[in-house]
């Protein structure tokens, strides 16, 4: 890709997902379960690996669009999945022991992210063929959706919708 690429590839899912950002809240009270918003987002987010994978054998004139497509879907799933995990784990992590186990949860995800960038990397010097990274993306879409099997098992207390004397609108 030229820079002009990049560029658009870097921004454009990141200003979708900012933009997005106002109605998730609106779109998880209607949708009534936190629980289930994050499992679905997360599937999305697993099974958008195995479209990504078939760019590699796209011409490139062709991939970026489809890739562009695919990373702001990506970026819109990554946004409610996240805001409904942390409303999700808001009532079910106590709030006097809230920063000590996000620090460690957070310090566990790092090192697990460090291992399987190192992983990656081993993966892809070995085969050192575009097969290297289809395997990758398909390690990647496999584990997405184990992950999905331990969200799924995470009790979800009763959603109870607060308004703070405040309206959103434009």
């Amino acid at each position: 890709f030229n820079n002009s690429q990049i560029g658009l590839l870097a921004s454009i899912p990141k200003l979708i997902s900012a933009a997005i950002q106002p109605f998730i809240g609106h779109l998880i009270e209607q949708f009534g379960s936190r629980k289930r918003m994050a499992t679905i987002s997360k599937l999305i987010i697993s099974l958008l690996w195995l479209p990504a994978a078939t760019l590699l054998l796209m011409p490139q004139s062709q991939a970026f669009f489809l890739f562009l497509l695919i990373l702001i879907i990506y970026s819109a799933a990554i946004s409610t999945l996240n805001t409904a995990w942390a409303s999700w784990m808001a009532d079910i992590v106590p709030e006097k022991v809230r920063g000590s186990y996000f620090g460690r949860r957070d310090m566990v995800a790092g090192a697990a992210g460090l291992l399987t960038t190192l992983l990656g990397g081993w993966i892809l010097g070995i085969t050192e063929t575009i097969s290297g990274f289809a395997t990758v993306f398909v390690i990647g879409t496999f584990l997405g959706l184990v992950s999905i099997s331990f969200l799924r098992a995470v009790p979800e207390p009763e959603y109870k919708i607060i308004h703070f004397g405040h309206n959103f609108s434009f």
